[in-house]
């Protein structure tokens, strides 16, 4: 690989002599290739002009034509059912996430419900003791005879 030739060492008849071999051995092989190549011609020629063996070699063709078609036919359907089945999966997940989401709305919709109930009671109590207490400071008399009636009181009061 530094460059110097592997053949570098060999005598001058020993470099002539392997570069014969190798010509020898390249034309031995474009000979064969060219031969294989003429015997293939030969034999299509043959083929093709044989009217017993044209209409059998046409046939098989055919045949392996509808094979192949076959072939591809099913690896259509097959990619066809996995696609559907594929879909069905993600229609599925899609489905499932979709009744998570109303499910979690509505939860959270229940909770702020509750929440707000909640809220509105305390501040129900607490416009309750306001009143209650403005209301005892201006008729303290009436509230001490009765506390039961306190609430008419208040609402009597109010309006």
């Amino acid at each position: 690989s530094s460059g110097i030739n592997a053949e570098w060492p060999l005598r001058p008849g020993e470099r002539q002599a392997k570069m014969r071999e190798r010509a020898k051995k390249l034309r031995e092989e474009r000979e064969n290739s060219r031969r294989a190549i003429a015997k293939e011609k030969l034999d299509m020629k043959w083929r093709d002009e044989c009217d017993e063996l044209r209409p059998k070699l046409r046939a098989k063709q055919h045949a392996d034509i509808n094979i192949e078609r076959a072939k591809q036919i099913e690896i259509a359907r097959m990619l066809k059912s996995r696609e559907a089945s594929d879909n069905r999966y993600y229609d599925t997940l899609w489905e499932t996430d979709r009744l998570l989401k109303i499910e979690r709305e509505e939860r959270e919709n229940a909770e702020l419900i509750e929440r707000n109930k909640q809220c509105l009671a305390v501040s129900e109590q607490c416009l309750s003791v306001f009143y209650l207490a403005v209301s005892r400071e201006q008729c303290p008399s009436e509230f001490k005879r009765n506390e039961r009636s306190s609430c008419k009181a208040v609402h009597s009061y109010m309006t």
